[in-house]
């Protein structure tokens, strides 16, 4: 059972612009405008790497927003990360299989 203060927990958005900086992605200016979900998506192809600004709590979404971006674009390389899990994914259809763990810290430090 899990006996963390809910209060020190990290938020999706704090757990992904943590590994945005960790990993010298871009993170467009709107981000922080928007509620975070639970599964961002990171265009590896842009240079730098690029965060989408849109997250979704949906796996089929996160293929709708890859489809909508590619006929904008054209084919990119593309990471989908699971924050809630704190991995990357692979996603088919509404099925997602963990790839790795990505390192990032799930807990705020303690304010005490």
């Amino acid at each position: 059972m899990n006996n963390i203060d809910p209060l020190l927990k990290k938020t999706y958005g704090e757990r992904l612009v943590e590994y945005c900086e960790n990993n010298e992605i871009f993170i467009p200016s709107g981000f922080q405008t928007r509620k975070c979900h639970k599964f961002a998506i990171i265009n590896l192809s842009s240079n730098p790497k690029k965060l989408c600004a849109l997250t979704t709590y949906m796996p089929n979404n996160v293929t709708e927003i890859i489809q909508k971006l590619e006929l904008e674009k054209g084919k990119q390389d593309w990471l989908v990360l699971d924050m809630k899990r704190c991995c990357t994914v692979e996603i088919e259809g509404n099925k997602t299989r963990k790839i790795k763990d990505i390192e990032i810290e799930k807990y705020k430090p303690s304010p005490i």
